[in-house]
């Protein structure tokens, strides 16, 4: 909708959904209440909409500069969510502090789109030309997504081979191969890949999905390690998530490792080489975690060369959409992102299974650091054969462009006719 109807519009509308959905959890302590009100919090699609604002108007350096500080600031908030987690367990705080705090959250959302300028809009620049909202396209897109998420759930319940779980995977399938035949045959379908680098775009995907996996699982993992009162440090919940607030410094390096690197060796080398130096990370905390300052010390090195992948893949995916669907396609990140922490939390906590004592052996996590190894190892090797020799930009607006006409009530220029950015 955003790119259809203007991304600053659809994010102060989602906003005010989210808002109320807020508002109801907040107030509310019957089921059916809390469910309405995590369902309207649902719709705050603030990450791709932001995009679809921002596109229009960035070229190339600009796009690159914006993706990095993206992904600092959103390494920012886990580590410090955990810390507020573990303070408001050591003070007693209700579980409606957080829903209170998400509802500030939102309204600063809200401002900060009520306060932005409005975007352009343009027309699709493809051969599907139509701007009208795919309802079948989106309805399709929703089912196949829920049948996996509960494939996944049940899952961790009944068993992997269990038939419910079976019979949710096969209608994800049919489900999932039947929407692709509707977005063929669509004259304005949900995401639509023409005229894009789909090298760049997919080892974008690719990278939030190995994120999703390592990202919950040393968010999960070193807490819970440093809290062991077996074989780990025995540590209170706030003390152990103290260790977890070196990802932010560690991330400031890591911005400017892929600023710096990326544009001048390209995605084909740096992502390979970003995978690599991350087993100092995985290898690191499976046979070294017996003192609490090594915590820090890996804390800051999963910033410092982890993230880079991350940032990398907010710059790869940023540099391939076009103007006209850029709200779409990190849209569909947003999918895959969702869905790659469903299944990266039912593989971590099947792993991470407690012992007879009630707590996670040490195997365990060595085992699941070393696996993780392992993907690390199987991510250099993929990206080495999917990442495209350079980043480029073929949509951005040119550096000496002015595009202040064309807001929300008009058009701009098709993207085609405006000179693009490239970064060799």
């Amino acid at each position: 909708m955003g790119d259809i109807y203007g991304s600053r519009k659809v994010l102060i509308a989602v906003s005010i959904v989210a808002l109320l959905g807020s508002l109801v959890v907040g107030l509310m302590s019957d089921f059916w209440p809390l469910v309405i009100g995590r369902f309207l919090i649902g719709f705050s699609a603030g990450l791709p909409l932001s995009w679809g604002i921002v596109r229009p108007r960035a070229d190339a350096t600009q796009t690159q500069r914006i993706s990095v500080w993206l992904g600092t600031v959103c390494s920012l908030f886990t580590p410090i969510a955990l810390v507020l987690a573990g303070l408001s367990a050591t003070v007693g705080l209700s579980w409606r502090s957080v829903t209170w705090f998400i509802f500030g959250l939102f309204a600063v959302q809200l401002f900060f789109a009520l306060a932005s300028r409005p975007a352009p809009i343009q027309p699709r620049s493809t051969t599907k030309t139509t701007n009208n909202l795919d309802w079948a396209g989106a309805i399709g897109l929703g089912l196949w997504v829920t049948a996996i998420l509960l494939g996944v759930n049940a899952g961790a319940e009944n068993g992997w081979t269990s038939p419910i779980v079976l019979a949710y995977f096969a209608a994800a399938a049919v489900l999932f191969v039947a929407w692709l035949f509707q977005q063929r045959r669509a004259t304005s379908p949900v995401m639509s890949f023409e005229n894009m680098d789909l090298r760049q775009t997919a080892s974008g995907y690719l990278a939030m999905m190995v994120i999703a996996f390592l990202g919950l699982s040393f968010f999960v993992a070193l807490p819970n390690m440093m809290q062991n009162p077996s074989w780990g440090l025995g540590l209170d919940p706030l003390t152990s998530s103290y260790p977890l607030l070196m990802v932010f410094p560690g991330t400031l390096v890591a911005g400017q490792l892929v600023k710096s690197l990326m544009p001048r060796i390209g995605p084909k080398a740096f992502l390979p080489l970003a995978a690599v130096s991350s087993l100092v990370v995985t290898l690191g905390i499976a046979f070294a975690h017996d003192s609490y300052w090594l915590f820090f010390l890996w804390s800051f090195l999963y910033g410092a060369l982890v993230m880079t992948i991350y940032v990398s893949g907010y710059m790869l995916v940023a540099a391939s959409t076009r103007q006209d669907n850029t709200s779409s396609v990190f849209g569909v990140l947003a999918v895959i992102q969702y869905l790659s922490v469903a299944v990266a939390t039912a593989i971590v906590f099947i792993v991470i299974a407690p012992g007879p004592d009630g707590f996670t052996p040490e195997s365990s996590w060595t085992g699941l650091w070393v696996g993780l190894s392992v993907l690390l190892v199987a991510v250099a090797v993929v990206m080495r054969l999917l990442a495209p020799r350079e980043l480029t930009d073929r949509h951005a607006v040119s550096a000496l462009g002015d595009l202040t006409d064309g807001l929300e009530t008009g058009v701009v220029p098709p993207a085609g006719s405006v000179p693009s950015g490239a970064v060799k």
